[in-house]
Formats: structure tokens, sequence, C-alpha cells
């Protein structure tokens, strides 16, 4: 560096100024701002470590403080309409709420977009509910300081969130100079800020920083890591050329950039030019003269060359930097920022940071275009479910992410993360304390807690189990699958009470009709938990309402469309609930929607008749004489009955094409050869010939009838012993056959038979019972111990479905059989004790002294088992069953809480009745006995005799009371009613409340409900049925009382075969004990790999999935109004016209392009590649060149020498993300060098090449991207000119080398230098460069002691092996040994005198060794 040049001023002062404030508002006036004050431009990167310094020093964790994006916003010299400023605003709201935003402004308050950002932070930041990182910088000069000597600018409201960065400038600068100057500054802050500084820097002061408060703290370690960085963007709006200098900034390096085309008249230019660039006959010089005349009215005709460097660092790669958008769009910034983000970003290796800025933005439209299963980790996924949480917007990214079928692992800190930014409310109150009994928060989710989590779903679900499996979060995750982490997820927020992301995630579900009845029944079980709070048992029974109609929608859908795969469905066993099949689960989880489904019904009848039916002859018999009949007689079962055909079964039936692919199984021993297929037409007709004498004399008569026609079809065994077997050559064919009468074992284990067997022994039970009660006295004590036995066996045969049932139904799902039971033994044994063999001690305990206390309890025992005869068995008729549901749900809902309503007025006007009617009549337990039957019967009878005076009464009459507490009815007999006024109005009252008012809205209950309950009875009945049909499954073949027998031989079946089938358990026609434990294939032409594991079911569940997940993306959807169609299709129209007008103006200039605009291709040096020809016009980089793809090109690494390849640029797929990140942060970190000589990227990140266009991207024959250095060493001997000679090989030229390596030690110097004879230390010291190793100029001299080699040029030069991204630099390197001894003969190498130099060596090499005689002073 000169001597001369000023020395930049890198003085960085934190500091708090004040500033002026201009607006409408309160905050006008003088406001104080914390700012960080630059000495010089120079001084940016102190004021960046500061910046991360102070927030790793306040971070609690790592990464906190930094942000997710960096805005830049620029509009100098721009004017935006209140309106059109509005749009903006809203569409950087959504980054202020989403994510951590830093936006970037110049302040001014002419500055429209400063003026949005400010009003944007006012407007949002005090409506957060959580921590943002949100802050406002503002670039500018030091004349945003409020001063009294100088004009201060006015600067937008600093009072949220605000830091100025201010640079101090010359005195002597120009307006447009330091307007320039802090446009440069302005961009380079966001291109620094988004390159933080290494994690070992921060918090180590600055050597140039001024003295301030703060002292000299250690190494923070914390933050920012490297990993993540901010993304910067800059959204355009300027109008000015200090707004066009801040845009080529950012574009140059990289930064993508979205401008408002509709803002002002030069953003339109800029979007006609880009439109101009794509054009087929675009001409540059035509380009220039026009963008020249459209910007001569708005006074910037000097800018071309901006616009020019513009389009041409835009479009120099595969990444489109710009994007334009109007004022429609800004609704949707947030999805442009992020497309723009992934397109620029991920092609650097930050995916994973560009989807975790989609999440938080929920812009899934990225999803599609990045593979979202290698990134989404742990943490990821965590926050996308804490942002879900929090936020219900999130769902449609989160459901985006799911439909993409990432693999998902649930850890603790997941669940946890998931807690804290839920309401803990309800999880705490509900959940863990009030369910769990829980006093404290986990910390994490460890096997213990995770065990009580899944006995509390399990009691939540009614038995259930395995939902929350505690081995999930072991530290082995080997085991662990997706579809468990979802059901996990899910459970977890529904204990979290988030409504959305359940629904979000049963839809996701591996078996989501099944998990979504599961869900359902738990968020019931939890909404009456949380009965006490309405708003929470609200919420919980709308989801569970919502899951279970969501379940019933998704099972409809699939039965209009396809009705066999609903019916498999219901048919096929699901190991992760319980081995239910769909029916039963639905009855398990009380979802009767489910159940009253047609198709589900169909299997409920399949269930109950299994495959019997019932001939139609005799007509006049119905269907359940005949089944009563045939049952009790059993000869008419061969008569009456029939066995339904079975459905062909195509399971083994095996195709020939899974016959060729099943190579480890034999051929069949029978083959079928023809001419023209494996069995032809002809081929049967000839069968169909020879078919006689294949079945008179076997296979040798079929043959020579096939021999004797044209044999072009034959059929032969493998083994001679197979032509006994089965005379016909292709084997067996169906046959049509009569159906057949069952077997006893198949009609006796129907439970439709088992039904009307049971209900007729039922009836009869009845009848004997009633008349057992009926006869006078003890009546017959055989006939009452009979009845008891009869009685006995009903009680065994409740007891045993009951104990069948509640193997895998909880009895809390069974409350009316568990009564059932119950109750029938308190019967049975009341009157064992007391009719059947009288225990008489206990009954004189008790008072019992006669047989009337048992008549009584047998005939109560009447009673109930008529009614429960009547609830029993009514389910199975389609009209009384309803009506019993009708009657039984208003009794339930209308009459219940009628007599709950009424007690209290009867029971206040017993009361009343008393103390007014009756004010002298002692209180005793028969008069309240009296006065509550009064009350009571007046229900339904109306007695008025308490208002007239009987007979009685008027001769006790007393007249006024001579006393004042005695005989105050007047009367002396108290039981006489008083006759007053007060008596008659309180009887009065109470029959005109009681006739008039509560038995009309009894009636008008009634029938409000009735007509409201018509669905709900119908489903409710379809539900019972089959609670029946499984009830009579479970029950023995015979009823009793002769059950007995049945128990005897189910016991012989457990030591012989011989009654097996008769008491098989009968479970369902359609479902077979095999399908348990295979895979439902549909047809036999599937061919399963036995390499490949395959889950059970999974083709299966992978098709109600995807159903699934297309209902979800369904439901979130907003309708769309035919308009929109024809809008969209007019929009087509469009699109094709200005296609077709496109491709016609290309087709009509394709003759007349010249032929320089034509591209033609050349081979590439040592290569088989085609690159393209550019010629002198087009290869400058300042020169529009639309079109313009070049093939990228790297040389394989193992093709260099083995000495070279450890410095390749290794440009594979994995790492070339990694080489553009590494060319941008040294692009970044010499932004506010004052060197013209800096780096130069393209759109994509990779350097270009300083001669411009070459016709060939990549590095090419180069081991590396940018300059490859070639070394030239000007090697000077002697002390005075006339002995001054140069070292040159044997080709005449200075010594060079390639020099890949970046040591400050020059290995290859040293071995010239030992050559030549120098020592091994003079060797060593003369190959040590200098630390600045500056060019030296031609006026400088170096003095006699200096060593080091003087650097004397780097130039960039012409190869035949250059790209666009990898050129050739020559390096040249002066050293003047002077008087030391050398050698004068070497080998490959000669001493020149220079003097003798020109015409010996090369121009340009000759004039080097002259400059290096100069600066050695030779």
């Amino acid at each position: 560096m000169d001597e001369t040049d000023p020395v930049p001023d890198m003085s960085l002062l934190p500091d708090t100024v004040p500033v002026v404030v201009s607006g409408d508002g309160s905050a006008a006036g003088i406001q104080l701002c914390p700012a960080l004050i630059l000495g010089s431009p120079q001084a940016l990167p102190g004021a960046i470590k500061h910046i991360y310094s102070r927030l790793a020093a306040a971070a609690s964790e790592v990464d906190q403080g930094v942000p997710d994006l960096i805005i830049s916003l620029i509009s100098h010299g721009n004017s935006l309409s209140t309106k059109y400023m509005s749009s903006v605003e809203n569409g950087l709201k959504s980054f202020l709420i989403g994510c951590g935003t830093w936006l970037i402004s110049s302040g001014e308050v002419n500055d429209p977009m400063s003026r949005v950002a400010s009003g944007a932070l006012k407007n949002v930041l005090p409506q957060l509910e959580h921590q943002a990182e949100v802050l406002h910088i503002l670039v500018n000069s030091d004349d945003m300081i409020a001063s009294d000597t100088t004009n201060s600018k006015s600067v937008v409201d600093t009072s949220l969130n605000t830091l100025l960065l201010i640079c101090r400038k010359e005195p002597n600068d120009s307006y447009e100079t330091v307007a320039s100057s802090i446009a440069k500054l302005r961009a380079a802050t966001a291109v620094k800020l988004a390159h933080p500084p290494p994690a070992l820097l921060i918090g180590v002061p600055s050597e140039p920083m001024s003295p301030s408060t703060y002292g000299n703290s250690a190494a923070i370690l914390l933050s920012p890591s490297n990993d993540k960085r901010p993304f910067p963007v800059a959204i355009f709006a300027g109008a000015s050329k200090e707004s066009l200098i801040e845009l080529l900034f950012f574009v140059e390096h990289g930064i993508p950039v979205i401008i408002l085309q509709d803002s002002c008249e030069l953003c339109a230019i800029l979007h006609s030019s880009h439109l101009l660039l794509e054009t087929s006959n675009f001409d540059n010089d035509k380009f220039i003269s026009w963008l020249r005349s459209q910007l001569y009215p708005l006074g910037l005709a000097d800018c071309y060359t901006l616009i020019t460097k513009l389009l041409v660092s835009s479009n120099s790669g595969d990444v489109q930097l710009i994007e334009f958008i109007d004022s429609s769009q800004l609704s949707e910034l947030s999805s442009v920022v992020v497309d723009r983000c992934l397109e620029c970003y991920a092609t650097t290796g930050e995916e994973r940071q560009v989807l975790l800025l989609a999440a938080k933005l929920n812009s899934p439209s990225v999803l599609s275009s990045m593979d979202v299963a290698a990134q989404l980790d742990e943490e990821l996924l965590t926050m996308i479910l804490c942002e879900c949480i929090t936020k219900d917007d999130q769902l449609h990214f989160l459901s985006s992410v799911l439909q993409l079928s990432p693999p998902i692992r649930v850890t603790s800190n997941m669940l946890i993360r998931m807690m804290h930014h839920a309401d803990e409310h309800f999880f705490t109150t509900i959940v863990l304390c009030q369910c769990m009994g829980y006093s404290y928060i986990p910390s994490e989710i460890d096997p213990r807690f995770a065990n009580d989590i899944q006995k509390l779903v399990k009691k939540l679900s009614f038995g259930v189990d395995n939902l929350f499996d505690p081995n999930v979060f072991c530290n082995d995750s080997s085991h662990r699958d997706k579809h468990e982490s979802i059901r996990i997820l899910a459970i977890w927020s529904l204990l979290l009470h988030r409504p959305g992301i359940v629904k979000c995630l049963a839809a996701f579900a591996d078996e989501p009709v099944a998990f979504s009845m599961v869900l359902s029944r738990i968020a019931r079980s939890l909404g009456h938990e949380s009965h006490d709070w309405h708003f929470y048992e609200k919420s919980l029974n709308t989801l569970s309402d919502s899951l279970s109609g969501s379940a019933t929608t998704l099972f409809d859908t699939v039965f209009s469309t396809s009705p066999a795969k609903a019916y498999q469905l219901l048919c096929q066993p699901m190991e992760y609930f319980y081995g239910f099949n769909m029916t039963q689960l639905a009855f398990h989880c009380n979802a009767r929607e489910i159940i009253a489904h047609e198709c589900c019904q169909r299997w409920v009848h399949r269930k109950l008749y299994g495959n019997l039916q019932a001939k139609n002859f005799p007509i006049f018999l119905p269907k359940w004489a005949k089944i009563c009949i045939s049952a009790v007689l059993i000869i008419p079962v061969k008569f009456w009955m029939l066995v339904r055909p079975r459905e062909r079964t195509k399971q083994d039936t095996v195709s020939p094409t899974v016959a060729l692919l099943d190579v480890g199984k034999f051929p069949q021993k029978q083959r079928a050869i023809s001419t023209y297929s494996v069995i032809s037409s002809r081929s049967e007709a000839l069968t169909a010939l020879t078919a006689p004498l294949s079945t008179a004399f076997g296979f040798n008569s079929a043959l020579n009838g096939a021999e004797s026609a044209t044999p072009q079809s034959m059929v032969f065994p493998l083994n001679i012993e197979e032509i006994d077997k089965d005379p016909r050559p292709f084997g067996k064919k169906n046959r049509i056959r009569r159906a057949h009468a069952p077997t006893l074992s198949t009609f006796y284990s129907t439970p439709i038979v088992k039904y009307w067997l049971s209900l007729l022994f039922r009836i009869v039970f009845i009848c004997c019972l009633a008349y057992s009660v009926v006869l006078p006295g003890c009546g017959s004590n055989l006939w009452d111990t009979g009845m008891w036995v009869w009685s006995f066996f009903w009680w065994i045969e409740n007891c045993f479905v009951l104990t069948a049932r509640a193997r895998k139904i909880p009895l809390s799902l069974m409350p009316w059989r568990v009564f059932d039971v119950f109750a029938f033994f308190v019967f049975l044994i009341l009157l064992l004790v007391m009719k059947v063999f009288p225990v008489t001690p206990v009954l004189e305990v008790l008072g019992i002294d006669s047989i009337y206390s048992a008549k009584v309890v047998s005939a109560f025992f009447v009673l109930y088992v008529s009614y429960s005869t009547l609830f029993t068995y009514i389910p199975l008729s389609d009209i009384f069953g309803p009506m019993i549901v009708r009657v039984k749900l208003m009794l339930l809902r209308d009459f219940t809480n009628f007599l709950f309503m009424i007690a209290l007025v009867m029971l206040s006007s017993a009361v009343a009745i008393q103390a007014v009617v009756f004010p002298d009549r002692p209180v005793t337990m028969e008069v309240f006995r009296k006065t509550l039957s009064w009350i009571w019967l007046s229900l339904f009878t109306t007695d008025l005799s308490n208002l007239s005076e009987s007979e009685t009464c008027r001769k006790s009459f007393l007249g006024a009371p001579k006393r004042y507490c005695s005989s105050v009815g007047q009367y002396a007999n108290p039981s006489c009613p008083s006759q007053s006024l007060p008596a008659y109005l309180i009887v009065i009252e109470y029959f005109v409340i009681l006739k008039l008012l509560l038995w009309p809205i009894l009636f008008a209950f009634f029938s409000k409900t009735a007509k409201n309950v018509d669905d709900e009875a119908d489903k409710i009945w379809r539900f019972q049925l089959y609670s029946l049909a499984e009830d009579f499954r479970l029950r023995p073949p015979l009823p009793p009382p002769l059950t007995i027998f049945c128990l005897i031989c189910s016991a012989c079946c457990r030591f012989s075969n011989s009654f097996s089938g008769f008491f098989s358990d009968f479970d369902h026609p359609d479902f077979e004990a095999r399908d348990k434990c295979r895979t439902t294939w549909k047809f036999g032409s599937i061919y399963r790999n036995p390499s490949v594991p395959f889950k059970r079911n999974e083709f299966v569940n992978s098709f109600w999935r995807k159903l699934s997940m297309e209902q979800w993306k369904n439901t979130q959807q907003k309708a769309k109004i035919s308009a929109n169609k024809s809008e969209l299709q007019e929009l087509h129209n469009i699109h094709n016209h200005i296609r077709m007008m496109t491709l016609r103006d290309s087709y009509e200039n394709s003759g007349t392009r010249k032929a320089s605009e034509l591209q033609f291709f050349e081979k590439y040096p040592e290569s088989n590649i085609l690159k393209i020809s550019v010629n002198m016009v087009s290869k400058p980089w300042t020169v529009l060149v639309p079109r313009y793809n070049p093939p990228f090109y790297c040389k394989p690494a193992e093709d260099f020498p083995s000495d070279v390849q450890k410095y390749v640029d290794i440009a594979t797929e994995q790492n070339v993300g990694e080489l553009k990140r590494i060319w941008r942060s040294r692009q970044a970190n010499d932004v506010t060098s004052s060197n013209d000589k800096c780096w130069k990227l393209s759109a994509a990140g990779f350097p270009l090449n300083p001669n411009g266009r070459t016709g060939m991207a990549g590095r090419g024959n180069h081991p590396r991207f940018g300059a490859n250095r070639r070394c030239y060493y000007v090697v000077l001997s002697g002390g005075v000119e006339a002995k001054c000679q140069v070292l040159v090989d044997s080709q005449k030229n200075i010594p060079n080398e390639w020099h890949l390596e970046n040591s400050s030690k020059d290995e290859h110097l040293t071995s010239i230098l030992k050559m030549i004879g120098i020592s091994d230390s003079d060797a060593h010291m003369f190959s040590m460069r200098r630390l600045d190793s500056s060019i030296i100029t031609a006026d400088k001299r170096i003095p006699s002691n200096d060593t080091s080699p003087a650097h004397l040029a780097s130039e960039v030069a012409e190869n035949e092996n250059d790209t666009d991204n990898a050129w050739t630099e020559h390096d040249v390197w002066a050293i003047s040994l002077r008087e030391r001894r050398i050698i004068t003969t070497i080998i490959g190498y000669s001493w020149l005198p220079t003097s003798a130099i020109r015409g010996t060596v090369l121009p340009w090499q000759a004039d080097l060794v002259f400059r290096a005689k100069t600066i050695y002073g030779l």
C-alpha cells in the first residue's frame, strides 16, 4: 500500500444518539436510539462482530437471537400510496409473526419502505404472544444524528426494536458520493450479517475498537453456530441511481431480490428488460438503445450500465435471483420469499434451514421441490409440531410434510417442547392432576411416566392397549416405527387439547378409520373427565364427533366406489387394536355411525345368519317359524334349510406370471402345450371332442384324439401315475351343484338359530315361572325347585357370555349385562332361601313368618325376567327395535329429568299442605307416609277430599281457637283438614302446577324428543343388533335347561374331536382363522418377493391411508366457486395465446438470425465434451447473451496426477453446495475491501472468469474453481548490472510451475534454489513469502537485506482449458541472489545474461526481468 493513501478509520463506538422523528403521531420529536457509530465503511466487520457478541452474551441456548431472515427494504427516490404501503406492511407482518426477522432500511422518513417497516413493528410487536427476535436496523450517514449546527435528516419512529448503524462521512465528499457509499454500506451490512463470525471469535475484542464501557470478555462459544445463518433477501421498490447501486450489490453477491414491478417506473422498466431478455430475437445493441430511451425521461440515462450489469449477474447461472411480483401478490410474499430462498440457498447445502423457514412461515409449496426425508430430523419435526401446537394455521404445512411420508421418530424432548408450547392448564389440571394424580410437571418422558400415560390412555379408550408404548422412549431406537410415532403424537396432542393437530395426525395414521374411532373414544372420555370445565368438555365432544364423522365419511366414500374394499376392511383383523376387526372396534369405541352403516349392517347380518338359508316352501310359514320347528324337531332341517353357496375364492389360484416368478416352487405335474398359447381356444375345442375318449381310455386316448386332428394342442403329465388320478387333461372344472342341507353342527352353531331357539325356551320358561308363582299357598315345592334350577342355568349362561365378552371388552361398556347378572343372582339367592329351601332362622331374623314375602319376590322376578326378555330379544325386530329405543330415550332424557324436577315441587307441596291444611296433626312416620302417598298418587288422580269437610269433622268442629298454640285448625280431630282460605290456595296451587303446567311440559318434551331421535334411535338399534349377534355367537348351541348337555359335550371335545364341529366357535362366515396370520391378497396374480419384508395388511392400510390424506386435504381447502373455474380457463387460454404469439415470432425470425447469433459447438480439450463456441462479441460479461447455458464439466479427481489430487475441488452433487457456500463466504469477507479486484460470482455462486465467457461451465481440466495459479520465478544473480544474469529453462523460458497450495513457503522455489547451489538454510529463507503479498510497483526499491521474494505481477492468461468458472493466472515472483555463489552448469536450466535477454525469451517475460532488475536496483 502506498504511504500516501489515507488510513481508514476503523473505530467503532456503541452509543445512544438523538434523532429527529417526524410524523403526525405522538412519537414525533426527539428520540434517543441505540446506535453503532462507524468511523468508515471498513469498520463494518467490527460492528457485525459486536452485534453477534452481544447476542451470544445474552443467549441461553445455541443460536438464540440469530434471525432467520434479513430483509433489506430498498425504496430510495420512490413515493408509494397509502394503500400500497398497507399491502406491503401486511406482507411483512407474516415474517415478523412467524420467524426471527431483521429489517434493514435507510430509516429516512421520506423512504416509504422505512415507514412501512416502522409501522409493521408498531402494529405487530405489542400483539405478539411469544418471544420475537425482531430488529429494525437503520443504516445511514451521521446526518441522522440530531444537531443544532447541521440540518439533520428526519427518521422514522425508533421506539420499538430499532438500532442505528451510522457511518461518518468525509467532509469533502459530495452528496452523490456519500449516497452511493451509504447504499453500498447498507447492502454490505445485510451481506455481512448473513455471515456471522465464527463462534471462537465472538467476544474477542477488535484491536482498533475505540475505548468503551465494555471490558474484554472471554470468548463465548454458545452462539451463533456455523449451522445456522440468516437468509438475506432484498425487496426492491427504488426509483433512483443509489437504489440501483444497492440492488446491483445484492445481485452480485447472490442474494435473491424481489422487485415490486408496479411500484414505480424504474421497476416497470426492469421488468420489461427481463422480459425482453427472454425473447428469441434479442439484440444487445438494440436493447441498450431501448433502455437508454426509457431511462432518459426518469433522469437515469447514465444508469443503463448498472441495469446491464444487473441483468448479466442475475442470468449468469441456472439460479434465478430476481423475482417480479405486483401488488396483488403481496399477500403471498412469504411464499415467494421461501421459494427464492429454496432456489438460491438450497444448492449451497442449506436445504434443512430453508425447510425450517418454510415451516415457520407456513409455506408448504417448497416441499415438492426438495427431499424432505433427508432433511427432516428430530429437531425440525419438533419445531414444526411446536409451531402447530401454538398456531392452527400451521396445520397445512404439517399435513404437507406428513403427506411425503418422511421418517418420524418421537423423543422425550419433542413431547416436552410441545407441552410447553401448548395450553398447559388443561394438561396439568385435568390430565396430570385429576386423571393421573401427579402434583408436578415432568421434565422428561421417561419409561415410568410413559407407562402411566399408557395406563391412562388404556382407561380412557376402555381397554385398547399399546397406544402409547413406553419402549419408544428407551435409548434403543431400532424398533421405532413411523406409524407408531404418529399414533403417539396424536394421543399426546389430544392430551394437550389441540384438536386441530389431532385431526391432522389421525388422517395420516396407518389405519385411519380405526385410529380415528379410538381417538374419538378417548376424546369423549376426556370430555367426561373435564365436565367441570364446560368449555373443555364442549370442545372435546366436538372433536369426538368430528373424528367419528371423519371415519364414517371415509368408510362411506370407499363403500360408494368399491363396496368390496369396504367389506374387506370389516373382515380384516387389526394387530394394533387388540386384533379386533373394524366392527368389533367400532362397538368397543361406541362408534354408532360406523355400525349403523349399510356395509357394517351387512356384515352384522352375515354374522347373525351365517351360511344358513331357509327355503320358501311351505309359503305360509314365516322364516322364524321354520327355524324354530327345525330346531325342535331336527328332521325338518334337511327339508327346509339350505347352506348358502360359498363365494369363489381366488386366494389359492396362482396366475402363470406368478408361477414364472416363483422359481423355488416345482411346476405342476400336468401341462398344457399349444402352438399359439398355453391353453388356446382350439385346444379347448379339441379337448371337448376327445373328452369321451379321455374318460373311457384315460390320457392316451385323449392324446391319440389330439393327434388325429390338427396337432396344435396337447396335454401330458410328468409322471405316468398321474393318469389315473385325473382323466381330464386340464384338471377339474367347477360344476353347478344344487344347494345341500346344512349339517347339524352348522345349523345349531348359527347365531340366528340360537336366537329363535333361546327365545322359544325363554317364553316357555316365563310361562312356567308364572304358573309357579300363581299357585295358591306354598305351591309345589318340586315345581319351584325345577324352576329355580332352570333359572340357575339361565344365570350360568349369562355369566358365560359376560365372561367371554369381558376378555376383550371392559365391563364398563356392558353395564346392562353386569346388572342383569347381578339382579338375576340376587333373585336366585332370595328364592333359594325363602321358597326352595326355606332357612327358618334367617327368616325369623328378617321378620318373615309367611310365604307371602316369597310370593312377592317371585312376582317381581317374573316381572324382571319379562322385561329383560323384552330388551334382550327385541332388537332383532326392525319395527319394535327402534320403537323400544325411542321409548328408552324419552324415558331417560325426558321422564327421568321430569321426575327430578317434579320431586322438588312434590316435596315442597307436601310440607306446605302438612303445615297449612293439617296444622294440628303430629309429624310421625305414618303421617309422613300418608302425605307422600297422597302427593304421589295425585300425579295420576285428582283427590280433592282435603278441600271438603266430612261429617266426622263437622261434629268435632271447635270454632275459633281459645289458645294461641292449640287447636289451630279449629277441629278437635287433628286429622281433619282446615277449611281456611290459605289451605284452599295451597291445594289448588299444587294441582294447577302439577296438572296444568308440568304434565303438558312433559308431553311437549316427549313430542319433541320423538321427532328428534329418529336417526339416533335407528343408529342405537343397529348398534344393539351387533351386540345381540355377538351375544348369541358366544352362547351354547342349546338354551337352558339343555345347557348342561352342551357343557358336557364341550368337555368331551377337549379329549376327542367327535363333537368339535357341533361346538365350534362360530365367528364370521367371511372371516377365516388363517387370515389372522397372513397378509391379505385379493388376486393370485401378485408375486411377493420373499427377500423384501412386508407388514401384514400393508397394501390395504396404504390404500385407506391415501384416501384419508386426500379427504383431509379436501376438507382444508376452501370451496371454489364456478367463477374461479371460468377465470382459470380464461387465463389458460390467454397463456396459450401468448405462447403461440411468441412461437410465431420466433419462427418468423429464425431465418433472419445472424450467423454470429447461432450457437456452434467445439470439442473441449482432453475430453469428449462439446463446449459452446463463443465469438469475440459475446465474450465479455458486460454483453447480454440470452439463453446462455453452457455444459457443466469437471475433470474427475482420479484423472489428475497423484501429487495434484489432494488439491482438486471435488464437484460431486454432495460437495458442490459446500463449494458455493465457501465462495460466497469469501465474497462476503471482501465486501468492505477498497481493492477493486474483488470476487465476481455467478448467480449460482461460482467465480466468473475475468476474461469473459468460454462456452464451458465448471472447472473443466483445471483442478480448482477460480484462479489456478502458475508461478513464474525471476531468479537474478550478480550484484551489478554487467554481471546480472537470469535463470532460464531449456526452452528459454523463465522457470515456472503450477502452484496450488496456499502456504507462505514456496516449495518449488526452494528446490530450484537448492539445484543452483544455494544452501538449505538460504533456500528456505529466500522461499518464505512476506505477509503482505501485494504487487510491488516499479517505483519502489527493495533493500539488499530483504530476502523474501518480490511479487511482481498477477495476471489472467488465456488458456485452452479455461472455463467460465476456472481460469489460468500467472503469478510472477522475483528474487535476487546478488553475489552468492551459484552453480553455473545445471541440468535443465542455464544462466542467461540480462543484456542478451531481448529476442531470446518471450517479450512479456523479458519485460518482467527488466522490471525485477529495476526494483532490485540492478
